[in-house]
């Protein structure tokens, strides 16, 4: 049996590409999902070519296993089981192979039995109880951010939120990148900034990057459009020293586009706005089985402002006179 402890020490010893290593990752996941859904519901077309189609399976498989950046993909194992079941699952159906058709690497293995083994390391409970706790967490983040949200309004009468998408050109300086804007921001608007939410993502187009939701009280600032405009400009010129790049979610292009707009001032967060703002909290909270593998030690993928004792205060002095106001 393939010792996954050894393979994990080489992957800490040698250098990673970390970039190629998230990207394989993301790969990965998008055939396992391919597989998964074949396996829970199959095609619907008439002429379906059920041959050609296991066929393209196996040799997608047998092209990651041979465009694997690391040494060994059971280096992934030990620290990516709990985060990533497609992850964890592949990495099974590999020792399992490795035994069972009793070769000496994995690159000997017979791609339509590793399928096959694929097929049900993902039909089964271990893997179904993982999606689970995936889903189950996702939950509970998203109602922790939206009440967030909520108490932030409870705590001003006029609340300002923008979002700023953020692209960062190194991942490995993302995490430092986002906390100098974060303290720029707290100490330009330091008589009305009142919190905040950031998501780190990784995609195959966009790579590395940050979606982040900045809030205000809105008795004391106005121009939501600028103030967003000002703190991207802060981000791409001196943040990341002219390399890095934004997009500003409260401009008008980008509402366009919005079928709930959640950014800009509120008085009151109406019917609309509440499903907006259900809706980012839900993306935002949404676990990126891969972010991790681009920066290395990321233990959050989600970061969120903290309701302190002085806004807990505001929202009960708040609560009493709207009590007092309605007698």
């Amino acid at each position: 049996m393939i010792n996954a402890s050894v393979f994990h020490n080489q992957l800490q010893d040698n250098e990673v590409d970390y970039a190629s290593l998230a990207s394989w990752v993301y790969r990965l996941n998008e055939l396992l999902k391919q597989i998964l859904d074949d396996l829970e519901d199959g095609p619907d077309e008439e002429d379906f070519d059920r041959c050609s189609f296991e066929q393209s399976l196996a040799e997608d498989l047998q092209c990651l296993l041979l465009s694997c950046p690391v040494a060994d993909p059971f280096s992934l194992d030990e620290s990516s089981r709990t985060i990533n079941p497609y992850l964890s699952a592949f990495i099974s159906s590999l020792e399992q192979e490795v035994v069972e058709q009793d070769v000496d690497n994995f690159l000997q293995l017979d791609p339509r039995a590793l399928l096959q083994r694929v097929r049900e390391n993902l039909d089964c409970c271990t893997f179904y109880k993982g999606l689970s706790n995936l889903k189950r967490n996702e939950q509970s983040t998203s109602r922790s951010l939206f009440q967030y949200i909520l108490d932030l309004k409870a705590a001003y009468s006029k609340l300002m939120i923008i979002r700023l998408d953020l692209y960062t050109p190194s991942h490995l300086e993302s995490v430092r990148h986002w906390e100098q804007l974060k303290k720029y921001v707290a100490e330009r608007y330091a008589d009305s900034h009142v919190g905040f939410a950031v998501k780190f993502e990784y995609g195959l187009q966009r790579g590395l990057h940050m979606h982040t939701m900045l809030f205000f009280n809105g008795s004391v600032v106005r121009q939501d459009v600028t103030i967003a405009k000002a703190i991207g400009e802060h981000w791409k010129g001196t943040v990341t020293a002219g390399k890095g790049s934004y997009s500003n979610c409260n401009a008008l292009e980008h509402l366009k586009r919005m079928r709930y707009p959640a950014v800009g001032s509120f008085h009151q967060f109406d019917e609309r706005t509440l499903k907006g703002l259900k809706h980012i909290a839900s993306y935002l909270t949404e676990q990126d089985l891969t972010v991790r593998f681009v920066v290395p030690g990321l233990s959050r993928t989600l970061r969120k402002g903290v309701i302190s004792k002085e806004k807990r205060s505001r929202i009960e002095m708040r609560s009493i006179r709207q009590a007092k106001s309605l007698e």
